[in-house]
This record gives structure tokens, sequence and C-alpha cells, in this order.
């Protein structure tokens, strides 16, 4: 039995949202798992940045796997696993997220064709799993549950349990003791996690630049503390990011200043400083807004599929002009989260 999960690639952040709004993008990677018996290679990995993936994304598809172990006290049967990447590793295209969302419903999966039975994570506690790894919940929330999300956690000593989430309770409520997450901070509990709705005729192009952002490197040149200006400047246009996709018809052409920030793109132009010409560029030629995709090094453009070729070119144009290598690729927004199918 093959079983075969499709997880999306997802953008944070989207300007205004800082470790809080996630779109899910239909980039997919493949994850092959093959239970029973087997010979050779375990784990096989092909695609985009392979070598690297082998080295690194995939010890977080086990850590994802030893986390499910822990919280639901299920065995997952041993399994071959064979991975397609098609996300690019280090551009803020949620590969790591896509790694770890990879391991929890391939998990799943296996468990619940071995063992049968209901007592299994819901995707809030799915979502809560991977947030623990992660170590926030923006891309994994966007990779679990598809479209665009908002997700609000607090740290697990604090944290209540939210809304829709608080019967999800039958389980432990920590990882193992001995997980730390990827960003090496506090575990994190029960993420709430909002679907916001998008319009069927908005789509996104990305560019992405031939170089890698680290997201540690990215995460560095943040300040400890901003100034009260500059978290009331970003508290509203969070808030006018929401009412762009909720007000009625949708005031999408509030997205360019919705997706205004000061708490991460600023600073992070010290290490891409081409980025606030690429935003504006973008903008310039009708997007209605644009952002660093999650810690970069893509940036990320809301746009019509009628004004696609013009945002192409305008992204490509501005990079010409500043001497950056890349491509740009349009990317529908994914719905409904991974994709898992059943192969004999």
């Amino acid at each position: 039995m093959r079983i075969r999960v499709k997880v999306p690639a997802s953008s944070a952040n989207l300007g205004c949202g800082f470790d809080a709004f996630g779109l899910a993008l239909a980039l997919y990677t493949d994850f092959i798992f093959e239970s029973g018996t087997h010979e050779g290679e375990m784990l096989v990995v092909r695609g985009e940045g392979a070598d690297k993936l082998l080295k690194e994304r995939c010890k977080l598809v086990y850590d994802a796997i030893r986390v499910y172990e822990g919280y639901t006290g299920y065995k997952v049967p041993s399994f071959k696993l064979e991975i397609e990447n098609r996300i690019p590793l280090g551009r803020g295209l949620g590969s790591s997220a896509a790694a770890i969302v990879g391991g929890l419903v391939g998990a799943d999966a296996l468990c619940r064709r071995a063992y049968g039975g209901i007592n299994y994570p819901s995707t809030n506690q799915l979502v809560r799993l991977a947030t623990e790894i992660e170590g926030h919940p923006d891309n994994v929330s966007a990779a679990l549950l598809g479209g665009l999300t908002l997700a609000v956690s607090a740290p697990a000593a604090a944290a209540p349990y939210f809304g829709s989430n608080a019967s999800d309770n039958e389980h432990e409520d920590t990882a193992p003791a001995e997980f730390k997450n990827i960003d090496g901070g506090p575990a994190w509990r029960n993420p709430l996690v909002v679907s916001l709705p998008t319009p069927a005729n908005l789509t996104t192009v990305v560019f992405i630049p031939s170089f890698e952002m680290s997201t540690k490197e990215a995460r560095a040149v943040l300040p400890p503390s901003v100034t009260m200006q500059d978290a009331a400047h970003n508290s509203s246009r969070a808030a006018l990011f929401i009412a762009a996709f909720t007000a009625p018809g949708g005031k999408l052409e509030w997205l360019a200043e919705a997706m205004n920030d000061r708490l991460h793109q600023p600073y992070r132009g010290q290490i891409f400083p081409q980025l606030p010409a690429l935003i504006d560029g973008a903008q310039r030629a009708g997007a209605y807004g644009a952002a660093l995709s999650g810690a970069g090094s893509a940036v990320l453009a809301f746009t019509t599929r009628e004004r696609v070729p013009q945002i192409h070119e305008a992204f490509l144009k501005t990079a010409r002009e500043l001497g950056l290598n890349g491509r740009t690729e349009q990317l529908e927004i994914a719905l409904g989260g991974p994709l898992i199918g059943y192969e004999l």
C-alpha cells in the first residue's frame, strides 16, 4: 500500500501579519509512504534541492512522525519514504512547513490504515503539533487547512484553549519533553486558526530569486522591541488586511496599504536591499499588494489572472535593473490543505 500526501507550499506574514497570516499555494511536494517490508533504500528524495532536502528537511519529516507517536501513543508502521519536492528551499515558501505537515499527515494516514478506530488527532491538533515543531503557526496552518489563514498562539504555559479547539483534549497536552522546536523557543499550545475567504479570481505571482535566505539570519536582524508607533501601524494594517478580504464584495484595492509593514520587512531589507523596489514595481504594474514571502527571499504579489503577464514582466524588469537573477511563477491559492491518495 502506497499513501501519497501532497502538501502545498505556503507564504507567511504577507506584509503586516508577522507570524500570523499564512497563504497556501498550489505548488506541491509529494510524500509517498509505502508500508510493509522493503529492500534497498528506505528514503529516496527527488526534485528541487534534493541534496539539501536529504540533509536538512528530511529530519523534519521524521521529527514530525516522532512527535505524532509521542502525542497519540500509536507506533507508526514501518515504511519506505519517497519525496518528490517542487518547493524551492530557502525562499520563504514553506518548505520546512511542508516537511513537517507531510510527516504528520503521513503518520496519521499510516496509523489509520493499520489500526482503525476513531481516536486520532483532529486537524486542529495537527496544527498544534506542527506548531510545536516549527515554532510559529503561520505556514503550518496554511499548509494544513489551505487557503488564507490567521493563526494566533501563546506559549504553552500561558495559553488557554481557544474556541473550537477547547474540545480537542483527548490526548496529552505536550509533545515529548525532550522535543525542541526549530526556533529553539517555547512550546506552543492549541493555536486558534481562522480561515479567511479569498475571491475566485485572485491569484499570485511570485518572484523567486536565485539566492536563498536563511530563516535564522532573517530573524536575527529583527529588533527585540519596536516603537509604539510601529506597533500601532501594523495592528491597523493587519485589521485592514482582514477587512479587504471580508468586506462585502471584497476590497482588494486596500491591500497595498494593508500589506505595508514596519515590523520585519524594513529590517530584512538590510540583507535583501532590492526588496522595496520589487514590491513597488509589482504594485505599479497593477498588483493589489506585494510583500516578502515569509523570511524570503521570494516576493509575492496578489493580482487578478488578467494582470498576471504585467506582474511577471514588472518583477523581471525590476530584477534586471537591479542586477538580480531569478524567475517568476504564477501560483494559485491552494484550497483544502494536503491531498491524500491511496495506491495499491
